[in-house]
């Protein structure tokens, strides 16, 4: 009986520590829907457009890069450069359903290229200073500086 019961006893330790890596690989993902929000950094998108165009909410630009760097914040620090990168360049997550989330659109007045340049910059000293998987506060992949890390 007792070799019974420790059988049971280690099937369940087994299918315990693999549910476990499963939910734990899960949370690394970063795509929207897994390891960042879909449509993420909505108001990463209205800082980006009042600093770079003059356009967006009637809100002061310190209360909107608040907003903005709480929003990047929230997200681990793994999936900063590639939420990041959704804001700046989109991505079409995977699913049936699936439609085009982020990417930064032309303006009137504000080309796309001049609000990526910045958007870039988000996570610096200058502006959230957040780690991202670098360990420090940059993303030089993202303006085509380095090859973006697999993770």
């Amino acid at each position: 009986m007792a070799s019974s019961s420790s059988s049971n006893l280690l099937a369940a330790a087994v299918l315990l520590s693999v549910l476990a890596a499963a939910g734990g690989s899960a949370g690394t993902t970063c795509v929207p829907g897994w390891g960042i929000p879909h449509n993420p950094l909505p108001s990463c998108r209205w800082y980006v457009a009042s600093r770079t165009c003059g356009i967006g909410p009637l809100l002061p630009l310190p209360e909107l890069r608040r907003r903005c760097c709480r929003e990047l914040a929230d997200i681990a620090a793994y999936c900063r450069c590639t939420a990041l990168s959704i804001l700046i360049d989109g991505v079409i997550p995977p699913g049936p359903d699936a439609q085009l989330e982020g990417r930064l659109e032309d303006l009137p007045g504000c080309p796309r290229a001049v609000q990526r340049r910045f958007a870039a910059t988000l996570i610096t000293e200058a502006e959230c200073n957040l780690p991202t998987i670098t360990g420090v506060a940059e993303c030089p992949w993202i303006l085509g500086g380095e090859t973006m890390p697999s993770k």
